[in-house]
């Protein structure tokens, strides 16, 4: 297990493991499919690319079979014009891959060995951006870009958090905030778990890797705010009665919204069933309120266009909802 940790240190020192580099301006996307093992050449009259929810695009690079086929977004000072629920359509046939690709408004994303198959993918930018890590010949890693894409079908290997008490705030001088290492913390039963910004990697045998984005259980508030997983920082993690608890210092999305707390987390591979869903649901609602209401209070001209009776009636009512 040294050995992983001290592996793991020298890949982020390393030249190698900086996540894609930009361009001048933007990124670009670049791909290759394959089917039954094969490279496709996509200028085949049974195969078709299209994309949807962008911005502007610039003229595409001819394509030249067998290398990349390339979208490349309009470069600006700050990132190319993508928005963040842009799709990628591999359209074979009657048959449509969908890819919902990581972002690549400001570094190349290179996905190199599609397998194309029919259905809507997700591709979580937290897997992509591992990529250089769960790339290693001699471990195991799930989910991986170069892995089974069926994983990406569902909604899998997350690690929702269960807010259990709140925090004025938490210490700033953490170790993994300023640089690039994974730090982990080791639990009974040799159980490893690396751990950094909004992931944890778990492993007991220091060959077979789970890789999960810690998140809420919903992205979207009784208010109607996206929240992003990417906005959840894990501090620090503690065990205790059997359960893995974490610090976390959450942004809300506004220049005063942070809150900060301890929380239970809940690793599921798999879909989560409904009732414990609804339950966790349930507790990021208060969770949300809460702080919502704390925030406009303490600092209202940061909150333009939120009335506090609204939102606390919005909030009784999506409460009573999970009552009935």
């Amino acid at each position: 297990m040294k050995f992983f940790y001290i592996s793991l240190l020298l890949y982020f020192f390393s030249g190698e493991l900086v996540f894609s580099q930009p361009g001048a301006y933007s990124g670009i996307l670049k791909f290759k499919v394959y089917k039954d093992g094969k490279i496709i050449n996509l200028f085949d009259k049974n195969w078709k690319i299209t994309t949807g929810k962008y911005t502007q695009l610039e003229s595409q690079k001819p394509y030249d079979f067998p290398n990349f086929y390339q979208i490349t977004p309009k470069g600006t000072p700050v990132g190319g014009m993508v928005s963040e629920d842009f799709y990628l359509d591999i359209i074979f046939k009657k048959d449509t891959m969908k890819i919902l690709t990581p972002s690549f408004r400001s570094k190349d994303v290179i996905l190199d060995s599609i397998p194309f198959m029919k259905g809507t993918f997700k591709i979580p930018q937290h897997i992509y951006d591992l990529k250089y890590l769960t790339d290693n010949k001699f471990k195991k890693y799930q989910p991986k870009i170069n892995g089974n894409w069926e994983l990406f079908k569902k909604n899998s290997f997350n690690c929702f958090i269960e807010k259990i008490e709140s925090l004025d705030n938490v210490s700033q001088n953490n170790f993994s905030s300023y640089t690039n290492e994974f730090d982990y913390i080791l639990i009974p039963d040799r159980q490893y778990y690396y751990f950094k910004e909004n992931v944890i990697i778990e492993t007991n045998d220091d060959e077979n890797f789970s890789i999960y984005e810690v998140k809420d259980i919903t992205e979207v508030t009784f208010w109607n705010r996206r929240l992003k997983s990417n906005k959840i920082k894990i501090k620090s993690l503690f065990y205790k009665e059997n359960a893995l608890y974490a610090i976390i210092d959450k942004f809300y999305g506004n220049t005063t919204g942070e809150s900060y707390g301890i929380y239970k987390l809940h690793f599921v591979k798999d879909e989560i069933p409904d009732d414990f869903r609804n339950y966790l649901e349930m507790k990021q609602t208060t969770e949300d309120y809460n702080a919502i209401e704390k925030f406009i209070e303490k600092y209202p001209n940061h909150w333009p266009g939120y009335d506090l009776e609204q939102i606390k009636s919005d909030y009784e009512k999506k409460n009573k909802s999970f009552k009935n």
